[in-house]
């Protein structure tokens, strides 16, 4: 169980980075596409000079969007066990009693139980 435990920060880390990384590829598409637009309006007005300056920026901005969502869909997931598996694991070592045996537990508390009696009945 601990250790599945000690996974779960390495998850949502690769988890953040994930998410952080499609977020800033979605803001820099939206840029791109900001960009893309001033391209097609500052073609149609005029059509030299502002247009390739704003096609160069819309064109960086895109191919670093998609980049990004690259980076972010290329990342493996961290290889972590089921938390089913985990418990198998984590209880595998374990003994466990045979029929008719009586568990560790039982025992202490059969010893104490009989310390007490045995304490009680010299008072008497």
């Amino acid at each position: 169980m601990q250790r599945y435990v000690t996974h779960i920060p390495r998850r949502a880390q690769w988890s953040a980075r994930r998410t952080g990384r499609f977020f800033l590829g979605i803001t820099l598409l939206t840029v791109s596409l900001g960009f893309l637009t001033a391209a097609v309006w500052a073609f149609l007005a005029a059509e030299f000079s502002p247009i390739l300056a704003s096609l160069a920026c819309s064109g960086i901005f895109l191919v670093a969007a998609v980049g990004f969502f690259l980076l972010a869909g290329a990342e493996k997931r961290p290889d972590i066990p089921p938390f089913e598996d985990a418990l198998k694991a984590e209880f595998q070592g374990r003994h466990t009693p045979a029929p008719g045996e009586r568990p560790p537990l039982l025992d202490a508390f059969l010893a104490g139980f009989e310390a007490y009696n045995r304490l009680q009945k010299k008072r008497d």
